[in-house]
This record gives structure tokens, sequence and C-alpha cells, in this order.
């Protein structure tokens, strides 16, 4: 009953006595990393007979294998494992590896990890994870006509290619510089040369690395410098009667709402105080509104109820069930929608699928025992690692009314368990939700989560064999009992406590004490604690198992088991002293045992079905692991995360945290940071505060500002490392004393600088009397990059890695370093020996001009035209920013005459002419250096070269001395990178100087770039550091919290958790009128007035057409679906009295039909209608409404349609307008060649129709006429008349009116509808929206004002007039001949408008390359209505080429104005244009556009 189905194994092997030790060492720490497999080691013939022996009493199993001559027996080892392991699967360890953390996940992998190079000079494979390795592997072939010692290199060679894999952390034992910490976790150590066994230590090398030092430690605390000098025949091991269960399960988290307890603290207290959660029905349960049954005196019911609502909650779920319907074209859609909705099956599905859960997801039901059987589930998952984590969940509500009477003799009459007592006469029935987050223990000790207890065993056995289905039987429930027991390694009397069913009936307490006997009664036994959580709390039925496993764990957590209520005189059925066994009647302390062994309680489950569950718990390990690596960071600035799904929710948690700092004064920063970090999820909505004290960071909060929303993908990364001349002293100091890391990296680094070049790099950097050394080249450059280099390890050690690099100058050696083209210490090597070639050339300088590089040049041609003097270009670093190099004085003599022409300029920090043909005596010696230089293809990230400004794919040592040489290409870099999509820059060096260089450069080309940094100068570090952390976190980039705390004292602790927005959700039963028997109309409303109310709530999730009937992304009510309303309303007034609808036999009619206020659906919540019909003047006239939700939930009816109905046809003032023949005759224009309609033409327009909307299917039989067979009769007209009227095509444009609608009935001849005189009327979506929304002020703008209020430039600049198709033919055929005059002038009244514009602009001398709308408003003193008139002419002009609209606010002007006198002769000429005889509106049209005042 669970478990693993196969046996997964360790393997590592022994030549000699030597590698015994380290397998004995291996087979020791992967215990103490609470591995779940054997460990299994292979010896050859030279092991001695005593180390086999002990070795053997270490591991699981030994095999012996002959050695082979010339063949290493490591490599041997390898090729026969599929003969000792037959096929069973395994991971090969080299014995020179060691695991310090649970390494059980490299079972999960496939591949090798090749190590370099060991003690004979050749590679070796340190893990092998592959069960078909060499399987047919022919030994005698391999081995055949070779006299040399093969290994692992040799194997690599002839053996079937692995992937290959990057665990071992590689660890040089007697290497001269120290060990470079691991950003990552490090979880296997691999000891490439030496190992903690042998004594290396002599010259002191392990002692000056800390993490050697700590791993030697490590070794010692396995196997004692003491052990290893004793004989073997003398050496004892331990020996235990208890034994460990494979795979403990840990309980991580536990959360519940029982009665009287909405928190696990809450019924903690609960419990120790001895209180009951029992009371009466809480108002507002059970009532008439909420309940199917109805019972009698159910106020007087006493029951657990929760406390807390049971109605709210935060319901953001997908119906993604209704998607299904849609896809799969499900007929039976109520069966679909009752089973996805209702059903038990679906209900963790809809868990998992909200949160993305991929692992198994089951629902169950076995009565009573449900949720320990739920447990033992999730117990079996987590061991056959099916899943890493486990949600187990028992819910449970009392939804419908009873009472005692109802279930005499099962329920007791008062609500309350009497378990074990003389006078049980039922349970009390009680509702709750418990909650249990469960992993192995392994991952739980790995991962540092709190663990409240470790779960060792559980089993479920079902009474099959008792007299009726369910009955409890004695030996079956000792029979889960037992096999428990048996399965977690324990004797009875290992168990202190029973936290028992006990649900207070006289027969089934009896039974399951007799069985609690059967299997755990000893006569040496102290007595056994037995008890029910279900006489606080009653019997929270599928809930109680898990309720019980809260309670056990508590007093575990407590030492106290508490006390047991209800009882005063014991069932005389019930004989506690055959096991013996005592109820605690008051609370019993239980502390932690004086020999060291756990405390261990069972807790037992009955079902109805029969099922029997039962549970060992364990209380968890009391000493936390021991940590291995003793270095530790000490930062004392603190970076708190808030995120959330809502801004509501946002504010809330940060509420929640500022209460938290303000009542806590024991709070400890350092924990309250790690646990939010990472045991909190990270939503959309983010922000963060940074501080360094409780205080600073409260002070933060008060400041918070509003939240950015993270864009659906992160912006893309690009890392910039700066230059020369960006160094100072103590830059770096705080990140190097409080960052264990960055120390750890700048350290090797000082070693190698020290050992090899005698530099005193810390010296030159932090102590004053030394700072003069940073003004020579081989120390600037060189510390420069050192602090770049260990601060791009500290940026990748938190996941923030790039997508591409740029350098400057000395930058681009780090960034060759980040993208993989140098190893660190080539990188090291070039930096100081080209630092050193410098500096042994004479001084020059360097200096940066104010001036794009052809004006640089231009003027360095007039400053040096009588001379000699040079400067060569250096840099290119923007348009407005060039940096010259060459000798002392050239630089002095051009600054001077700059400064004469009022060039801006500035001398660099610099002591030589970088970047010149100065550089060119070095050439020779450094060419050398770079010849021994391996180079390789950036494999990490893009590489934008600084030399030629573009992505290279490679680099060679001609490319390095370019770099030194030629200038520096920035500018085309970052054109580059804009090219590239590299929205966000981290600048990697001690101060910004790329950043703002970056932004110049890509400014006018995108608004959405960002530039944050490192470091800089005279501000704290490490506020830099979070800060800027904190804007990459905010934009979305990934950061991975637990390497960012992966060398602090961080423990996780109780934080609040997430804020969710909880809202009633009672479905209620009004008995307010008629069912539903229309999808549209709904069902009457019982009145006493003359007017007849219909009422629907409207749902989109269950009427398809509504849901894809969208303009742009908003659900909007279609017009057809207003007409069918009309018509059914009026129809169904009269012939559907009971509510029953027949399709009608006789023509209907809808005449003056107008939109009042469209509608906006949502599918978060059903929108409420009412129809009402008014016959008081002898005509039916039919008003539709929706009801709007206002602020304090309060609500207003709005009027949305209406119209006149009438069952009899109209006689049609133009019989013509019905002779279809005639109609079809006069359509000579042909639209779509290929005679189809297009939907996907509507997008162009605005509307989103989505697929329900294109095929007219379903429920046509509930409809006079489908509203989606009406409804392309409006759409066809609108793309008609745009084809026909190019000014009018693909312009949104809705009907608001139509003058009559007929349906002519079943038998008529036309077989369907027919409308006349519909008008449309040009809109956008905000302008619909903003109509909707006006109705929540007092007085709501008018319909026909608001349709158009905010028009786009598009609808300004056609004719702004309704289209009205109130006689389609005569319509058509006037705007299909609109004579050439007429057109001439239409063109012409758009380009003096134009003009007029561009007029004001030149006489506002708005003739700046860039402006703000928001600086213009203000300095003319434009009110801010008519700020957008303002903005409107901008977007004009931008149509018109003048000007381009960069943001919002932002304009930038593309070419210069016209000067004023140009614009008013264009202006004359067109008022005096002669358009003939032409007019409009009885005018001349040439009178029209004289007459006009347009400079009003």
């Amino acid at each position: 009953m669970g478990g693993c189905n196969f046996i997964e194994w360790w393997v590592s092997y022994a030549s000699d006595d030597q590698e015994v030790w380290k397998c004995i060492g291996l087979a020791r720490a992967l215990k103490r990393t609470l591995t779940t497999r054997p460990f299994m080691v292979i010896i050859s013939d030279h092991v001695g007979r005593e180390m086999s022996y002990y070795l053997q009493r270490e591991v699981d199993k030994v095999c012996d294998l002959k050695s082979v001559k010339n063949l290493q027996f490591r490599t041997l080892a390898k090729i026969q494992l599929h003969n000792l392991l037959a096929g069973q699967q395994f991971v090969f360890l080299d014995c020179n590896c060691l695991p310090v953390k649970n390494c059980d996940e490299l079972f999960r992998l496939n591949g090798v990890q090749w190590s370099g190079l060991d003690g004979n000079g050749g590679e070796f494979a340190a893990i092998v994870v592959n069960p078909t390795l060499m399987r047919d592997f022919e030994l005698e072939k391999f081995m055949a006509g070779d006299d040399k010692i093969l290994g692992d290199d040799s194997f690599k060679l002839m053996s079937t290619p692995l992937e290959e894999i990057d665990y071992c952390f590689e660890i040089d034992m007697k290497s001269s510089n120290p060990t470079q910490l691991s950003g990552n976790e490090i979880k296997m150590i691999c000891f490439l040369n030496g190992h903690p066994n042998e004594e290396v230590d002599q010259q002191g090398i392990t002692n000056q690395c800390v993490l050697r030092r700590d791993l030697k430690m490590f070794w010692n605390s396995l196997i004692s410098p003491e052990e290893k000098k004793r004989d073997m025949c003398h050496l004892q091991i331990s020996t235990s009667t208890r034994r460990d269960p494979i795979c403990p399960i840990a309980i991580v988290g536990m959360a519940c709402r029982y009665p009287g307890a909405n928190s696990i603290k809450e019924f903690w207290d609960l419990l120790e105080q001895g209180l009951d959660g029992i009371r009466k029905a809480p108002e507002g349960r059970w009532t008439q509104k909420n309940s199917i049954i109805r019972v009698e005196n159910v106020r007087n019911t006493q029951a657990g109820f929760l406390s807390c609502p049971i109605d709210t909650f935060d319901a953001k779920w997908r119906n993604e069930y209704e998607d299904m319907i849609q896809e799969v074209g499900i007929i039976d859609i109520d069966y679909i929608r009752c089973y996805m909705g209702n059903s038990l099956g679906p209900l963790t599905a809809r868990i998992s699928h909200f949160f993305e859960l991929i692992g198994p997801s089951f629902s169950t039901e076995s009565g009573c025992s449900t949720s320990i059987a739920g447990v033992d589930m999730a117990f079996d998952s987590l061991r056959n690692e099916a899943c890493d984590v486990a949600i187990s969940i028992g819910a449970n509500l009392l939804l419908h009314p009873f009472t005692p009477g109802l279930l005499e003799g099962f329920v007791a009459p008062n609500g309350r368990c009497k378990t074990f007592d003389a006078a049980a006469d039922g349970f009390g029935r009680a509702e709750g939700v418990g909650v249990l987050i469960l992993k192995r223990l392994s991952n739980a000790v790995l991962d540092g989560d709190r663990i409240w207890g470790v779960i060792r065993s559980s089993a479920v056995v079902q009474e099959g064999t008792s007299r009726s289905m369910g009955t409890p039987t004695v030996n079956v429930e000792a029979k889960a009992m037992q096999l428990a027991i048996n399965r977690a390694g324990i004797f009875p009397d290992d168990v202190d406590y029973v936290e028992t069913h006990g649900t207070g009936t006289r027969i089934g307490d009896p039974i399951e004490v007799a069985a609690i006997a059967k299997v755990y009664s000893s006569v040496s036994r102290e007595p056994l604690v037995i008890g029910s959580v279900k006489t606080n709390i009653g019997h929270t039925e599928s809930v109680c198992g898990i309720a019980g496993i809260h309670k056990t764990v508590l007093a575990m957590h407590h030492n106290l088991i508490p006390k047991h209520l209800n009882f005063t005189q014991l069932n005389p059925e019930i004989d506690l002293a055959a096991i013996p066994a005592q109820l605690p009647l008051q609370a019993i302390p239980w502390g932690r045992k004086d020999n060291g062994r756990p405390r261990i309680a069972g807790i037992n489950s009955f079902g109805l079905t029969g099922a029997q569950a039962h549970l060992i718990l364990e209380e968890p390990p009391l000493q936390e692991p021991r940590r291995i690596f003793t270095t530790r960071d000490t930062r004392q600035h603190k970076i708190l995360t808030f995120s959330a799904k809502t801004e509501a929710a946002l504010n809330a948690q940060v509420a929640a945290y500022k209460d938290l700092l303000e009542s806590s004064n024991t709070i400890s920063l350092v924990n309250l940071e790690y646990t939010m970090h990472t045991s909190r999820p990270h939503f959309p909505l983010r922000k963060v505060v940074i501080g360094s004290t409780k205080e600073g960071l409260l002070s933060s909060i008060e400041s918070i500002q509003k939240p950015l929303g993270v864009l659906p993908t992160p912006p893309r990364l690009c890392f910039l490392f700066t230059g020369q001349g960006s160094q100072y002293t103590g830059m770096a100091r705080s990140l190097y004393d409080q960052s264990a890391l960055f120390r750890s990296s700048f350290d090797w680094c000082d070693s190698i600088l020290t050992l090899r070049y005698g530099l005193q790099l810390k010296k030159a950097l932090w102590e004053d009397d030394q700072s003069g050394l940073l003004s020579s080249t081989l120390y600037s450059q060189t510390s420069i990059f050192c602090i770049e280099y260990c601060l791009l390890r500290l940026w990748e050690s938190w996941g923030v890695i790039p997508e591409a690099v740029l350098g400057h100058s000395l930058g681009e050696f780090t960034a060759a370093v980040a993208a993989g083209i140098l190893e660190p210490a080539d990188a090291i090597r070039l930096v100081v020996t080209r630092s050193k070639l410098i500096d042994a050339l004479p001084s020059s300088g360097m200096l940066v001009v104010a001036c794009n590089v052809d004006t640089v040049q231009k003027e360095m041609n007039r400053a040096f035209s009588n001379t000699n003097n040079w400067l060569d270009t250096a840099a290119v670093n923007s348009s407005t920013q060039t940096v010259v190099s060459g000798s002392s004085h050239a630089i002095n003599d051009f600054k001077a005459y700059c400064d004469n022409n009022g060039i801006k300029t500035h001398i660099l920090d610099a002591s030589h002419g970088f970047h010149s043909k100065l550089m060119d005596p070095i050439f020779e010696d450094y060419d050398q250096l770079l010849s021994t230089i391996k180079f390789r293809k950036p494999n990490k990230c893009k590489y934008i070269s600084g030399v030629e400004g573009r992505v290279v794919s490679e680099v060679d040592k001609n490319y390095w001395w370019r770099h030194t040489r030629e200038k520096v290409s920035f500018l085309d870099a970052s054109n580059t990178a804009e090219i590239e999509g590299l929205t966000m820059f981290l600048e990697i060096g001690p101060h910004p100087v790329l950043s703002a260089l970056i932004l110049t450069n890509l400014d006018e080309i995108s608004n959405e770039i960002s530039a944050v940094p490192s470091l800089r100068r005279k501000t704290n570090e490490w506020e830099t550091m979070l800060y800027s952390l904190g804007r990459l976190y905010s934009f979305g980039v990934p950061i991975n919290w637990e390497n960012i705390h992966r060398y602090s004292d961080g423990t996780k602790i109780e934080i609040p958790g997430y804020h969710f927005e909880q809202h009633s959700h009672w479905i209620t039963f009004n008995d307010d009128g008629s069912l539903p028997f229309h999808p549209l109309l709904g069902g009457f409303v019982p009145n006493p007035g003359a007017v007849t109310v219909f009422k629907n709530n409207i749902n989109v999730n269950r009427v398809p057409f509504l849901k894809d009937h969208r303009v742009g992304d908003k659900m909007l009510f279609p017009c057809a679906g207003y007409l069918d309303m009309c018509m059914t309303a009026g129809y169904a007034a009269a012939n559907c009295p009971d509510g029953v609808f027949v399709k009608p036999l006789k023509a209907l009619c809808i005449q003056n039909f107008e939109i009042h206020t469209p509608v906006c659906m949502s599918e978060a919540s059903p929108t409420e209608f009412q129809i009402t019909l008014d016959n008081s003047d002898g005509k039916t006239f039919v008003t539709i409404f929706t009801r709007m939700k206002m602020e304090d939930k309060q609500y207003k009816w709005i009027r949305n349609a209406s119209a006149n109905f009438a069952t009899i046809t109209p006689s049609p003032s133009d019989p013509m307008l019905y002779d279809f023949a005639k109609i079809k005759a006069r359509c000579s224009n042909e639209v779509a060649a290929n005679r189809m309609y297009d939907y996907d033409e509507l997008l162009d327009y605005g509307f989103n129709f989505g697929p329900s909307l294109r095929v007219v299917q379903g429920d046509l039989d509930r409809f006079i006429i489908h509203p989606w067979a009406v409804d392309p009769m409006l759409q066809t007209p609108l793309v008609a008349f745009g084809h026909l009227h190019p000014e009018h095509l693909k312009r949104l444009a809705v009907p608001v009116q139509i003058e009559s609608f007929t349906w002519w009935g079943p038998d008529n001849v036309y077989e369907g509808s027919g409308y006349i005189g519909t008008e449309y009327v040009d809109t956008t979506l905000p302008n619909i929206l903003a109509l909707i929304d006006s109705h929540r002020r007092p007085y709501p703008t008018m319909a026909d004002i608001d349709w158009k209020q905010w028009l786009g430039p598009d609808e300004r600049r056609s004719n702004n007039q309704d289209i009205c198709l109130k006689d389609s033919s005569s319509m058509l055929d006037r705007c299909h001949s609109l004579t050439e005059t007429e057109a001439k002038f239409c063109s012409d009244i758009r380009k003096l408008a134009g003009l007029y514009m561009l007029k004001a602009m030149v006489e506002l001398k708005l003739d700046d390359n860039m402006w703000e709308l928001s600086e213009i408003c203000e300095k003319f003193a434009i009110i801010p209505s008519l700020s957008n008139f303002l903005r409107y002419i901008f977007l004009e002009l931008g149509k018109d080429g003048w000007i381009n609209q960069i943001d919002d606010n932002r304009y930038q002007l593309l070419k210069q104005l016209p000067y004023l006198d140009v614009i008013l002769k264009q202006i004359e000429a067109l008022r005096n244009t002669d358009y003939a005889a032409a007019t409009l509106g009885g005018q001349r049209l040439g009178n029209f556009i004289k007459n006009t005042n347009w400079e009003a």
C-alpha cells in the first residue's frame, strides 16, 4: 500500500582502504541529508578484510569486483554497474564526492558530470545518472591492444555520448587561491585535488580558505581523526531497535476554520482553555432565502457552526468549463455545468487549474475518515515522488437545516459529543475546514521550512467483513492501527497519545477502545493518553481526521495535552485498565523526553462507509541541521516586497505589515525579509520598501506610491559595464564587509593579484594613505575590473541574468566574462598586463566634448589648422558627446579652443590617451599575451561589441587589439541594443556613467527605456543595490530570492498572509415571480399595478452569443438583443400568462425603437434587467432597464432602450421599400468578390465577434427570431456603406434608432423579419463607456452628445453626421452621386482646417524640438476642459506629419514649421476658390467657405 515501485540506488566505489573511508563518510553524509535511497559500494580486491567488514556495517550493500590491469577501478566499476544492478535505477557517485544537502533530485536527471583534472591529470565522471549506460559494453574490446592505463577520459571517448549535467561544486583542496563561493545552493561537493580525508593542511593552505576549512570540519564530524586511528576490530556500531521510515513526511503548513476558531492560533487557545465551539444556528443561516429544505424550529438547533461567514470568498475563478463546452460542442450543457460546478471530482481539479498545479489531483469521499484517507493519498504521492508538495484539505459545511429530532439516535440533542461517557447519546454535528501542507522531510529540511510535525506512516483498510456495510469491528480497526505502526518502524509502547475518532456513540466508543487495547496494550508501558477533539468542536465529519492532526501537532508544540470535555462517568463497556490508558480530564503536560527519543502519537478515524484510517505522527526534529558553511552575510539594509493581484489587496497587505512592525518590538528584520521573499508568491502588482531599521521601514511604508503593474512579459535586460574613470577611493567597501559572496569573489581576485603580480588592491581601495595608487592605470583599471566582476557574480547569484551585455572600453573585459567569452583568470591577466604596458608609456590625456563626432572633427581641424597637434577620436558616446585622446598639450590646447568658442568640455581622470595611436608601442608585447588566451564564442548571452557597435558571435586576438587602439562606438552599440529589443539596462560599475548615455541615445527612439545603477558615488551602497533590485522586481524581472538569502541566518516565521477580497455568494431563492421562460426576457414579476414587469439576471457565461458580442475588449449588449426583448415582452404579456413560451403565429412589429444607454456586461457577475410594458394610453410601450451598482453598495436603475409594440404590421409609407425584387435590382455595386460575408473584416471597424455569433445554432425555439439572425441585417449596411464610401470605411458606428422592425410570422412568404429606417452614429469605445459611466453622476450626459464627445482624429476629419438609413436606396444614391466640385470642397475644407492649426502653432512659437502638453496649458492658461481640444490639434498635426507624439504628455517636432506668410498665402488661396454654383443647405459652397469666421 504505497511506496516506490522500484529500487533506486546510490552507488560508489573503493579501490583501497583510503577510498573505503571516503565511502564511509559518503554513506554517513547521505544519511545525514535524509536520503530515501539505499547505498551500495563496489570494492576492489585491494581493500582489506577488516575495512570491508567495517564498510558493510555502514552501507546497504557491498559488491566485490576484481581489478583489471591497465584500467582504473572507478572506470571498471561504472562499466560493470548493469551486471550488478540488473537494470535498476542508480546514481553513481565518485568516492571523492560528498553531499552536504539532500541530493535525491539527482534521480530525476539523466546524464553525466565530467570533472576536471583529477590527481592523475585526466577528467573523470563525478556523477553518472543513466540506467542504460554501457548496458552492452564489451570490456575486452575496450581493453584490446592498449598498454596504457585507461580511465574515464578514454571511457568518455568510447561510450555513448551522454547529456552533461552541472551539479557538483568542484573544489581544489590544494589550490593556493581561496575558493569562490557559489551563489547557487551547494548540495554536492567534488574534491578535485586532495580530500578532507587526507592531511593536506601542512602549509596552512586549507586554513586560508573559509570554505575549505568548513568542509574539513564537516568531514571530521562524519569521521573523526580518532576513529581512523583505532583498531578496526574494536570499532563499535551503535544498534537501534527503532527503524527509521523510508520516507517520512513533514507538515510544513497548517490552516483551519473550526467552530470558535478562525486560525490555528485561535484553535489552540480554544483547546488550551478547555472551551467548546457549539452554539445555535447563526443569524443569516438557514433562512427562507438561502435554504432549499424547509425545517421547523431550526433556530434552536445546536451544532459546531463556524463563527466566520461561510458565504464570502475571493471568487477569482475561471469558468473554464464554459470554454470546454464551446470548444467541444457539447449539447447537454446543463449536465456539464452541473457536473463541473457541483460534483466532487472537479472540485480539486478546479483548485489545481487555478493555481497551475500539475501533480496528482484527487477528490475522495469515505465518510468521516475522508480527510485522513486524503492525507494517506498525499503521503503515497510524496513517497513515490509524483509531487514535491502536497495540499491535503478537508471541508464540511452545514448548508441544509436539520434538527436533532430528525436524526434521533445519531445526533446528540444538545449538539455535543460526550466521548467515552456513559451518557453518550450521539455525536454533535459540526462544520470546519482543515488544511495541511506536506513535503518529504528531506525537502522540508533542505528548504528551511518550519516543520510542525512528521508523519511516519499511515494506513487505510476497509470494513469488508462486518455484518452490515460501514459497521465498525474491533479486528479491522486494530488492523489499521497495527499496519500503521509496522510501517512506522516503531513499537506500540513508543506511542504516548492516541487522538481517537471518539464520536460519542454508545456502540462506536467501546469498539474503538477495544481495538486500541488490542494493538497498544503492554504491561510495561506508561499509561496511554487517549482523547478526542470532538468534545471541543463537535464532529466535523469529513474534516475530523485533519482536525485531530491539528490538535495533536499543537499539543506537541505547546507541550500540553488539552482537557477532554463533556465527561462525567466512563462508559461501562470501556476498560481503560486493559491498555493501560487514561483520559485527560485535566490538561496533561507533555514535554520532550529526557532520553532523547521523540514523542509519537496515533490519530484514528473511522468512516461511515467502512473506511478505517490510522496515522502515526512524530514531533519535529529538535535541532536545526548544522550549517556547514560558516561565512555569513551581515547586510543591515532590508528590502520588503509587497505584491497582490489587485490594488485594494496590495494596500491591505501593506497595512497588515505596517501593523506587524508597529505592534512587535522583537520581530527580526532578517527573518521577516527572508520569509516575505521565500514563502509568499509574487503577484503582478508590486511595491518595495527599503530600510535598515524598523523605524526606517515604517517611514518608507508611509510614503509608498501607487504600485507598478508587471508587464505580461518582463523587459529584456542588458548589462552595461562601465569603463575608465569611474573609480574612487572606498568603492564597494560595504559590499565586501557585508556580502559573503562579494567578499569571496573579491578575495579570489585579490589572491591572484597579490601572488602573481604583487598588487595590494585592498590597500589601494580602502586605505586612505594608499589612495594615490588609484591614479595609475594599473590600479585604476584593475580595481574597476575586480569590482565589476564581483558585482556581476552578485547580480547573477540573485537570479538577474542578462539577455545581452555591452561594455565601454575597459568594461568590455567584464562583459566578455559575463558572456562566456573569457575565463575570469584570463581576463585578469589581460587587464593587469595591458595596464602595466600602458603605465610604461608617456602620460597623455582624454577630453570629453559636448558635440557630435562630425562637429568635433571640424572643430579640431580649425583648432589645429596651423599646428602639428592632433587628437584621435576615442569614443562616440552619443550625438552630443564625443571623447578625444592624445598628448597632454594637445588636450589642453583644444580645451582652451572649445572654451573660447562656447563648447562644453571636461578632462577625464585618465593618465593616458587610450584608444589612440599613442597605444601603438605596446602592440607586440600585448599581442604576445593575446596569443596565449583561448577566446570562446558567447554562450551565456549576446555580446554587443563596443568596438563595432553591433552583436558579434566571436572574437579573436585582433579584436582585443582593436579594442585598445580604436574608438569606442557606444552610440552605435546603443542603437543595436534598441534593435535587439532591450529595454531595461543595469549598469555594472562603481558609478553610473553609461546609464545617462543610453537614456539619451534611446530616448527619442523608445519611451520604454529604463536604466538602474549598481553603485553610486557618495551614496549608501546597499541602498543603491537594493533600490535597483526593487526596480527590476517591480518591472517583473525574475529574482532568485533563495540565493539572496543563501548566506543569511534567516528562518521562516509567521507573517501576514494574502488579503483576499471576500464577497457574499449565497444562492438565494426568492419567491418573487415565475421561473425564467426566456433566455433574455426572464420571467414575470407579480405586481398590483397595470404595468407588466419582467425580470432577469443575465449571466453571459450561460448565453454564449452575449459573451461573444464585443466591441474592442468589452462585452456590450447587442441591439438585436434589445429588439428581441421588446418584441418578446409585448407578445408574452398577452399570450404567456403562465410563463410558458410558445412561438407566435401572427406578425409582430416594433416601432420607434431607440437605445438610450448601452449596457456593458461582465463575466464576473450577472446583469439585472427589468422590462416594463405600459398600455395606459392605448399603445403598448416597452422600456428596458438595468440596475447599476453605485458607491456604498447603492444601486440605480438606468433606462437603456424603449419601443412601441404592435401585432399588426403598419402600412408602409413607400411600398417600394418592400419590393425585394426592385431593391435587389438597385444593388449594382458588388462589394465582396467572393460573395462571402467576412466576419474578420468587422475587426477593423472595432467589432470583435466570437464564434457563437458566426453560426446561429441551439435554442432556436426559445426565441421569436434568434437575435443573431437579426444582427447581420444591422452589420451589412455598415460594411457595404464603408466599401462604397471610403471616408466611412473601417469606422466604428452603432445603431441607435430603428423606425420599424417587423417579424412577418412563420407562414409569411418572407419567413423572416425586416426593418426600415435604421439610424447609426459614429462613436468610439471610450465614448460608449463614458456614456454608461455618466449615469453614476446626478445629471447624466445626454446620449446624443456623449456618443461623440471624444471622437478621435479620424472621426473628426469625417463629415460628423449620423449615417441615417431611413430610406436606404435614396441615401445610397445621394452619397454615390457626389459631384467632383463637392468632393473638391470636402478636400479643401480639411486642408483649410489643418492650415489654421499650423498657423496657431507658428503664432504660439511652438517650434522647440520637444515640448510637453501640460507645460503649454500652464504657459497659455488653457483651462482643463479645453486641454483635450489642444491635444486634438496635436493629433491632427501628427497625422499631417508635422509632429510626433512620444507619450500622453510629450510631443516632438519632426520638421521645421513654415513661415507665417507662407501659411497665410495658402489660406487665402483656398478661401478664394471658385466652386461655381455648388450649394450646401441652400448656400453656395464658395460663400460658405469665405463667410465662415475661421479665426473664432
